[in-house]
């Protein structure tokens, strides 16, 4: 019952207050406009339910930029995603540990919160320094 409830708890104040306190990447939105317009198609996998994560997307004013969001098996059995080579990108071990469990590359962002000492024993097939960057060296792998 205690664990519920704090469960309860939780959910209810992350719904009103720390849904809120993040924050968007600097140049996120650009990034993500930039690999649209290269015609990619871009999915948010998180282990949080969907409910939570696509209103912070939408307050941030990044939802219009995903054609997916839901938990990582869910977004990769997608049709969309069917016969297309997918990128996992992600800023801690375990986005890179989930990335090798679902048999991904991963490309590690180090504007996040992670290091390159914690992304390296990975072998993430790129490390970006900046979203910028992110963007920079994938439609370069791209062309």
């Amino acid at each position: 019952d205690k664990i519920e409830q704090a469960t309860r708890l939780y959910r209810e104040s992350y719904a009103v207050k720390g849904s809120h306190e993040c924050a968007a990447y600097p140049g996120a939105a650009e990034m993500l406009q930039r690999l649209k317009d290269a015609g990619l198609i871009l999915c948010t996998a998180t282990s949080k339910p969907t409910g939570v994560v696509t209103p912070i997307l939408e307050e941030k004013g990044l939802a219009p930029f995903f054609d997916f969001i839901g938990v990582v098996h869910y977004v990769l059995s997608q049709p969309m995603l069917q016969g297309k080579r997918v990128l996992m990108v992600g800023d801690r071990n375990d986005d890179m540990r989930g990335a090798a469990d679902c048999g991904l590359d991963a490309a590690g962002a180090l504007y996040g919160y992670g290091s390159r000492e914690e992304l390296a024993p990975f072998h993430p097939v790129l490390l970006a320094e900046s979203c910028a960057d992110l963007a920079d060296q994938l439609l370069e792998q791209r062309a």
